[in-house]
């Protein structure tokens, strides 16, 4: 005989209802599982620098930037470039072979470490001086930390900029006329 579909067997009552319970009848957070392995720093230049200096760094593997966090210390740098070069073929490989993102892959190692160049520019934040750790973050996972040294200076660069902007020649910036550009709103007042 089959069980009537009019009620559903009490373990799965319970179940529904304790479950419904501990998570207080709403969910506020939501969690995404994804592999987690280490981003591997192998290079950084210069090893010391001040705030507003740029700092190349080699590590592995790397995604994109706006999934990438680079930190000095407490304080994030600003990333001006990720760059993955001649990663297509380390790429392709890892995926004919079913290779996670950061699980190691021996059908496509060699390829991938002679290919594959990885690296981020980052301009070095403000912060306190000596010796801070510096730690990147993207989707596969973070580094463990490597001591950088914070220089004493300024938190911007010196351009060589005065910020005087008027080049004298007289120019309002809009075409050379004297009137003010009104924009066109179609009617609509």
């Amino acid at each position: 005989m089959l069980p009537s579909l009019s009620r559903p067997p009490q373990g799965r009552v319970l179940l529904t209802s304790l479950l419904a319970a501990s998570l207080g009848g709403c969910i506020t957070e939501l969690v995404t599982i994804a592999p987690d392995c280490s981003v591997e720093i192998s290079a950084v230049e210069p090893g010391a620098g001040e705030p507003g200096s740029t700092v190349l760094i080699s590590a592995s593997p790397l995604t994109s930037d706006f999934d990438t966090a680079v930190t000095f210390g407490p304080e994030r740098a600003e990333i001006t470039s990720l760059d993955r070069v001649d990663c297509g073929d380390c790429d392709e490989c890892r995926s004919a072979y079913s290779c996670s993102g950061c699980g190691d892959c021996p059908a496509c190692d060699l390829t991938c470490d002679s290919t594959c160049d990885e690296s981020i520019t980052v301009v070095l934040p403000a912060g306190d001086p000596g010796n801070q750790p510096l730690r990147i973050t993207n989707s596969h996972g973070s580094s463990g930390s490597l001591d950088f040294e914070l220089l004493e200076g300024s938190a911007t660069p010196d351009t060589g900029d005065t910020g005087d902007t008027d080049s004298g020649s007289g120019d309002s910036g809009n075409g050379g006329s004297d009137t003010a550009l009104i924009p066109d709103t179609g009617g609509i007042e």
